[in-house]
């Protein structure tokens, strides 16, 4: 039985916008938010609408392909997260839900919170747009879109959702006092940024953290308040990266919810940048997070999108970089042929890049980053002997000032060792990885070792593996 009863006559007017905006070659983000201005619905019905789904067809899939056999969502569901908030008495989806269908619906989970953010006003209600709208250019009906109030209220459900960053709130709440900025301010604010970019090498995250917090407050109330067009865009792409580098050291933090949020504050702030080469850059390591949690489908998506955007305004170097991590993905994925022809294509942008060509941005990606991404691949398709053996020619390139790197790799190593039968190496070679990660405060990275040592005790142990725990008890 259907649950969404519109007219007919209404669903073949929506088919054939849909189709209109397609041939347009408008993405799936696009068209929902045209779906949303031109009807005034709820971000998740415009998603739905997007992807020419009924909420039972939606029900279906969501349970076929995320729930149990025993389980069932049923389309009333889908219905009543549709409606809320703008209804009382109707479910709040979880942010989980939210992430799954997020998949469902072919775009991020980023994306598609932020568009229910931005239809949400304090009230409750969908934001009903005025007739012209529904003519506006993609780019112009985008702008007209309301800004985010300083203040919004968060979703009780998700813990850390509820405010988008307290820090970043209250900076935004003092934006009626601050003085436009002028190109000086916009020259000093990409100064800090940059020095930012560098520390980070060289910094733990609980050292760096608080200060690109308060960097993002300052950059985002600069953007409040300054109306000039040139100056705004690299305000929005300052705010997009510095929200990138948050949410990356909340992940490294082992806070992957607040990596969520900072997420979501780039994603709103890459729109006003006109800058899709940083775009797809932030893309990149949002998959690197969701495959470290083992979200390895959701991770290929967010590569391969990322390495779409970058194929007309990346540089060779962010194209060699997100066709590795599409590697990445695909061997977790046990897809060893997309892998394969992945890591060559990757292989084959490097010899292409000019790093001077590269923007301010951009971390180097260079052959001895890309033969550490190589071996991990080789490792997790059973290719042991290649994968050993580029990871020791990535030890040997590695830039020695890349710390977190050469742990990741020596622990790499250390699983190539477990596959190979040697655990008392293993062990010897994770307490080494263990020490240069907790050594520049990668709970993270310490978490992996943590995994490591339960693969360990998982084969039958061996005595290397005391030594390892009493690092641990030493640690804590």
């Amino acid at each position: 039985m259907r649950i969404d009863r519109a007219p007919q006559y209404a669903k073949n007017e929506r088919q054939r916008l849909l189709a209109d905006w397609l041939g347009q070659g408008l993405g799936i983000d696009d068209i929902a938010r045209r779906f949303r201005l031109r009807y005034g619905v709820g971000a998740l019905t415009a998603y739905r609408w997007a992807n020419d789904l009924t909420q039972l067809e939606v029900a279906n899939a969501y349970s076929e392909r995320f729930l149990g056999s025993d389980e069932r969502l049923f389309p009333q569901r889908i219905s009543e997260f549709e409606k809320w908030p703008r209804e009382q008495g109707n479910r709040e989806p979880p942010l989980s839900v939210l992430e799954r269908l997020a998949a469902l619906y072919h775009t991020t989970i980023d994306r598609l919170v932020g568009a229910v953010l931005a239809t949400k006003e304090l009230g409750g209600h969908a934001v009903r747009p005025s007739a012209e709208l529904t003519t506006q250019t993609p780019n112009a009906a985008a702008a007209a879109v309301p800004q985010l109030p300083p203040q919004l209220p968060g979703w009780s459900a998700y813990g850390r959702w509820q405010r988008l960053g307290d820090d970043l709130l209250d900076g935004l709440a003092l934006g009626e006092s601050t003085l436009p900025a002028g190109a000086g301010k916009v020259e000093r604010l990409e100064l800090v940024t940059a020095i930012h970019r560098e520390l980070y090498h060289g910094s733990s995250p609980s050292e760096l953290i608080g200060a690109v917090r308060g960097h993002l407050s300052a950059v985002i109330l600069a953007l409040r308040n300054t109306e000039r067009p040139g100056l705004r865009c690299r305000l929005a792409s300052i705010a997009a990266e510095t929200a990138g580098h948050v949410a990356w050291l909340c992940h490294e933090l082992n806070d992957d919810g607040s990596a969520a949020r900072y997420y979501t504050i780039s994603a709103m702030a890459i729109r006003q940048a006109d800058n899709p080469g940083l775009d797809a850059y932030v893309q990149g390591f949002k998959s690197q997070v969701w495959r470290r949690r083992g979200e390895f489908e959701q991770a290929r998506v967010f590569a391969e999108d990322a390495s779409r955007r970058a194929v007309r305004s990346g540089s060779a170097t962010l194209r060699s970089w997100l066709w590795a991590l599409r590697g990445e993905a695909l061997a977790d994925l046990g897809d060893g042929t997309g892998c394969i022809a992945a890591l060559k294509q990757a292989e084959a942008a490097i010899g292409r890049a000019r790093p001077e060509e590269d923007p301010p941005w951009m971390d180097a990606f260079d052959p001895g980053r890309f033969a550490a991404v190589a071996g991990s691949c080789y490792r997790k398709l059973g290719q042991v002997e290649a994968a050993e053996e580029l990871l020791r020619l990535a030890m040997t390139q590695l830039d020695p000032s890349g710390v977190r790197r050469r742990g990741t790799v020596m622990l790499e190593l250390a699983l190539v060792q477990v596959d190979k039968g040697d655990l008392e190496r293993a062990c010897r070679l994770a307490g080494e990885a263990l020490q240069v990660l907790s050594g520049i405060g990668s709970l993270a990275g310490i978490h992996q070792v943590v995994q490591f040592r339960s693969l360990v005790d998982s084969r039958g142990g061996t005595p290397a593996l005391d030594d390892l725990d009493e690092q641990f008890a030493a640690l804590l």
